[in-house]
């Protein structure tokens, strides 16, 4: 297939269907529960395991359509996997969901109150990690690089982004501003991979995202309620603290992605996205 947008369809169905496969033990244990999300949401192994067989089905995925269906290697999807850029992108990861807590604890945003540590809080580690996987080896690795092939670099950040946060569009609790910062944090995730070649920072900056916004900090993480080490509760309106959608919902968030999103481009020369 040489269309780039047929390929990627086809990936996405493929996708969808390995991970039907992977996720056959849920159907097996979890049968009832699959037939009611909100009940299963409740069942932290389900919501584990469902992210494992997504993270596997993605894999699964990139094997046949790139080595066994096109002949090529996974590097040149930028499938590739480097400790130090996973380090990086991590690093990047805390730093955002850090600033945006303390901006919104400083100006009177949220108030935090201390939770007591929990088993969850260091499972939902390896939960997130699986959650970024799925997500960064169809978006910022197949789908970006099949998109650079036709369009260039900066048109291919700024539509797989936009898709990436379209995907958001049925979540609980979206909002306009959840699907612009789940955008933008789009674009900080395709601007890590183009530069490094490899998704490895993507994924780092993706897994810390979430799992600082809910473990850590206590906010929703893409309108899915957490309980963190911390628990913050909102003293002005929803536009400000994200509501029930969680950080990604705050206009104060898209502020920091922003200028964030800024400091990459300056960081990585322009003139290496052209």
């Amino acid at each position: 297939m040489k269309n780039n947008w047929w390929r990627i369809i086809v990936f996405f169905l493929l996708f969808l269907l390995a991970t039907a496969v992977w996720s056959i033990p849920l159907f097996l244990f979890y049968g009832e529960k699959i037939l009611n999300p909100h009940l299963a949401e409740e069942d932290y192994l389900y919501s584990f395991f469902s992210q494992m067989a997504a993270a596997c089905g993605a894999i699964t995925t990139a094997y046949i359509m790139i080595v066994r269906i096109e002949s090529k290697t996974f590097d040149k999807y930028s499938l590739t996997f480097k400790i130090n850029d996973l380090a990086k992108g991590f690093s990047w990861g805390i730093l955002i969901m850090t600033l945006f807590a303390i901006t919104a604890f400083v100006t009177g945003i949220v108030v935090f109150h201390v939770q007591h540590i929990s088993f969850l809080l260091f499972a939902n580690i390896m939960l997130y990690f699986f959650v970024a996987i799925a997500e960064e080896v169809f978006f910022r690795g197949y789908m970006l690089s099949s998109l650079r092939e036709r369009m260039g670099s900066i048109a291919a950040i700024v539509t797989s982004s936009l898709l990436f946060g379209a995907v958001h569009f049925f979540n609980d609790y979206i909002s306009w501003i959840g699907l612009i910062n789940i955008s933008i944090s789009g674009c900080l995730m395709a601007l890590l991979t183009v530069k490094t070649k490899s998704i490895s920072a993507a994924v780092g900056l993706h897994w810390a995202w979430n799992f600082f916004q809910g473990p850590i900090f206590g906010f929703a993480v893409s309108g899915n309620q957490e309980v963190g080490l911390v628990q913050p509760v909102g003293l002005v309106s929803e536009i400000f603290t994200g509501g029930k959608f969680g950080a990604e919902g705050s206009i104060a968030l898209a502020f920091i992605s922003v200028l964030i999103l800024f400091i990459f481009y300056k960081r990585y020369n322009k003139y290496e996205y052209e």
